[in-house]
């Protein structure tokens, strides 16, 4: 996937240059070649390879939503580097691109299990949260608790 960038530049400026001309070319200036360089280089080849390996060792579910964040990783660029403006609008944009990432990368609740009391099972849920949040104490999980055990 990185090649296809690399290889397919050359035949594209070809066409460049039949289509429009060799004028369009303009002034070949040390600025376009560092910027050419830069985004075949860093941007491109730099991006998908780093891609290609968040890929081979994560499942694609969890990587893939992380492109949403080019938007704000060019806009940032542009900010930084070229001194563009950043409206408010954009940075509310902005959160609710990471809102939601952060929101469709959270952990599922685990599911009910077919035939079991939903109301034990939240309070089931409720409990084990409260035992987290209380290392230092020993609590009984509700089905342990002795009015359970005194019942005929």
């Amino acid at each position: 996937m990185v090649w296809v960038s690399a290889v397919s530049s050359v035949p594209l400026l070809v066409l460049a240059v039949l289509v429009e001309g060799p004028s369009s070319l303009g002034v070949v200036t040390a600025e376009g070649v560092g910027a050419v360089l830069y985004t075949a280089l860093i941007s491109t080849l730099g991006g998908f390879g780093v891609w290609g390996l968040l890929l081979a060792r994560y499942d694609a579910s969890v990587v893939a939503p992380y492109a949403l964040l080019v938007p704000i990783f060019g806009l940032s660029s542009a900010a930084l580097f070229t001194g563009e403006p950043i409206s408010p609008v954009t940075v509310a944009a902005g959160v609710l691109i990471v809102a939601g990432l952060l929101y469709a990368g959270r952990r599922p609740a685990p599911a009910v299990a077919p035939g079991t009391d939903y109301l034990r099972t939240l309070v089931v849920r409720a409990w084990a949260r409260r035992a987290a949040s209380r290392p230092d104490t020993v609590l009984l999980p509700p089905s342990a608790e002795p009015s359970d055990r005194l019942t005929p």
